[in-house]
């Protein structure tokens, strides 16, 4: 159901019960339908979304964000009464060989400890099989170090992309799913 405004008047259109045909398309070239149409090629697609631009990596970073929302709050529960640790968020200060950004360092006695990375995985694809080996690589290079380094992945989509995640694990030291590292955190510390 639309409405028309034109000075002060206006006009309701239901689509779902018999209209005029010259009210759509008046409709239609007043809102700049009727431009669009012309300029779009797939306009299932359009209509559906996948054109109008919702911004499907920021959807898809949303979960991304809020899985890290919960983890930072686990580890910061986790730590609230050891004062020999410090969380630090977005730490870039690791020399590792190699510029990264971690998601959390946890701090203990002023020294980097454990190192974390978190995803949260909704479907399958290739960014958490790209994921899982740059993380092996990142194993490779803090195994002569320190710090522990921690995967915190979870996601319904590792359940058709299991065979990735066991590879992850034979050679990440920590592969750990919220409720694993919520029931086993203080194993850790």
């Amino acid at each position: 159901m639309f409405l028309i405004v034109k000075k002060k008047t206006s006009k309701i259109i239901n689509f779902s019960k018999n209209f005029d045909i010259e009210d759509v398309v008046n409709f239609s070239k007043k809102t700049g339908l009727m431009n669009l149409f012309t300029e779009i090629k797939d306009l299932y697609s359009y209509l559906t979304g996948t054109e109008v631009g919702l911004d499907t990596n920021a959807r898809k970073n949303r979960s991304g964000h809020i899985f890290e929302s919960i983890v930072k709050k686990l580890l910061k529960e986790a730590i609230v009464s050891k004062p020999e640790y410090n969380l630090t968020e977005e730490d870039s200060s690791i020399d590792i060989d190699r510029n990264k950004r971690f998601d959390f360092v946890l701090y203990k006695n002023g020294n980097p400890k454990f190192l974390f990375e978190c995803n949260f995985y909704s479907t399958t694809g290739s960014k958490p099989i790209e994921t899982a080996n740059a993380y092996i690589d990142l194993q490779n290079k803090i195994n002569n170090t320190e710090m522990e380094f921690i995967w915190i992945t979870d996601g319904l989509g590792w359940q058709k992309m299991f065979s990735t995640l066991k590879s992850a694990s034979n050679s990440i030291d920590y592969v750990l799913n919220y409720n694993l590292l919520k029931n086993k955190i203080n194993l850790l510390l």
